[in-house]
């Protein structure tokens, strides 16, 4: 199973929830959705454009060495 398949599906599952309670009057999470959607516009472009990619040469620093960017 994909990492990224398992991801999608707590964060369904957990916005499920939320808008649940949200109905239900136990949480004011429609507010909160209003106020801070820019944020995770934002939080998603950040993952998106630091992930990692699968085979990226290692880095070269200023001395000319190698180093592996996931260190």
């Amino acid at each position: 199973m994909n990492r990224s398949n398992v991801w999608w599906g707590i964060i369904l599952i957990l916005m499920g929830v939320l808008f649940m309670l949200d109905n239900m009057e136990v949480l004011d999470f429609g507010d909160t959705i209003r106020t801070y959607w820019p944020v995770f516009l934002v939080v998603w472009g950040l993952q998106l454009v630091l992930r990692k990619k699968p085979g990226t040469p290692p880095m070269k620093n200023e001395s000319g060495s190698q180093t592996d960017p996931r260190s």
